[in-house]
């Protein structure tokens, strides 16, 4: 859900600003410390099964409820719909895609056991032959069509069009003047060739992301409103779910005939948390296994010997920015958008906010992933040169200038 507020005056926007986040994740090389907290001994699910595979000398293990939570209920687990990180996330655990990517950031096989460059803007997938959705179908070729088709399909008004765009008839079907995409074939049941209309970089890596996530067609014909389906999902993933009480919890569990083979865990449990004490004192009760701290509590945590070796710092790779819609006034002046940049204390922002879990963000690619660079910043802190740029454009007191800011309920949002 988003939340809107709207900010007045020329002479408070530097100050209401400063407490938006404007930050970036750190890269593998300077990680940002994103701190969690996995079960210690005596708090982990153990009793009932371990809640992650056994790093034993006796090697892995099967078994176990791995307990988390969420701070938000799931708007959708249709990969078709699924546009927040919340969403993609289960997305990956229900469905599959042509490929994945490792620990690194790097891109694996997934549904796609190898697939091969035939020129500079064809690619040919080879899909594994043994993968099955949840209802027991199997998963061909044809699949991975229906699948991108879908997306484009006007009718079905997915918002991540964009994914699958550079393929070459993509316009034509989403603007309903075609009947296929003529750059999407089926060679064989489990050989499929994607041709886009020009070279372009990023689109394996984009095969990955969620709305590239193969669905099966006759479970979507089940239903009459896609909405429906989306909270009732049939894909191929590793797990398959079990119950979604809205609100509530989600509950999923390890699918058995797994192409790739069975998780080591046998269930998943998603509880929605929404306050971040209630969190923590579920946590430190050992109701569930895992927790991100809360700035607030971090040198506590970061303090106490019974949780300090079980800290765990990772990269998340996320951004926290904000978008500016630049075809309406006042955000159409270019000033103004500029004294956006300027009016925002960034390294504050970091050091109080976030108590030093981020580093400073230069582009939409976070440090660590393919494509950053390495670039200064392009609009460094300077209040004096925003609210000049504001008076350049013919703001002041007398005239202030008013804009809404809308951000979604996320506590990491308004910290």
């Amino acid at each position: 859900m988003l939340r809107k507020r709207k900010l007045v005056s020329a002479l408070t926007i530097i100050l209401i600003l400063s407490m938006v986040l404007m930050v970036g994740c750190g890269g593998n090389d300077t990680p940002a410390p994103t701190p969690d907290v996995p079960a210690t001994d005596d708090q982990s699910s153990n009793d009932s099964g371990t809640d992650a595979p056994d790093q034993s000398s006796e090697g892995p293990k099967y078994g176990g409820t791995y307990r988390t939570y969420t701070d938000s209920s799931f708007k959708t687990l249709d990969p078709a719909f699924a546009t927040a990180s919340l969403d993609g996330k289960i997305v990956a655990l229900l469905y599959d895609a042509l490929v994945q990517f490792d620990t690194k950031g790097q891109i694996i096989p997934g549904l796609a056991e190898s697939w091969e460059l035939i020129d500079d803007s064809t690619y040919q997938f080879k899909l594994v032959e043994n993968a099955k959705f949840h209802n027991g179908n199997p998963l061909t070729a044809a699949d991975v069509k229906y699948s991108f088709e879908r997306v484009l399909d006007p009718e079905v008004g997915s918002p991540r069009t964009w994914v699958f765009d550079k393929v070459m008839g993509a316009k034509k079907f989403n603007e309903g003047n075609a009947t296929e995409v003529t750059g999407i074939e089926v060679i064989d049941e489990y050989t499929v060739k994607i041709t886009l209309e020009e070279p372009f970089a990023p689109f394996l890596s984009m095969l990955g992301m969620p709305a590239a996530h193969i669905v099966d067609k006759k479970e979507i014909e089940n239903y009459t409103d896609q909405k429906e389906y989306g909270l009732n999902p049939v894909g191929s993933g590793p797990f398959s779910i079990v119950v979604y009480d809205e609100g509530n919890k989600l509950l999923v569990k390890a699918n058995e005939e797994y192409f790739a083979g069975r998780p080591y865990i046998d269930e998943l449990e998603y509880r929605f948390i929404k306050d971040t004490s209630t969190q923590v004192a579920e946590f430190e009760a050992g109701n569930i296994d895992y927790l991100s701290i809360p700035v607030a509590d971090l040198d506590r945590f970061r303090n106490n010997p019974q949780y300090s070796d079980s800290i765990i710092n990772s990269n998340t790779f996320w951004n926290y920015y904000i978008g500016l819609t630049f075809d309406k006034e006042p955000l159409s002046d270019v000033r103004v958008r500029q004294a956006f940049q300027h009016a925002i204390d960034r390294t504050a922002i970091i050091n109080v906010a976030k108590r030093n879990k981020a580093i400073l963000s230069n582009g939409p690619i976070p440090k660590g992933l393919d494509g950053y660079r390495d670039l200064p910043e392009p609009y460094p802190y300077n209040v004096e040169k925003a609210k000049e740029l504001l008076k350049e454009a013919g703001y002041s007191e007398s005239n202030p200038c008013k804009f809404e800011l809308w951000h979604s309920e996320s506590e990491s949002n308004v910290a």
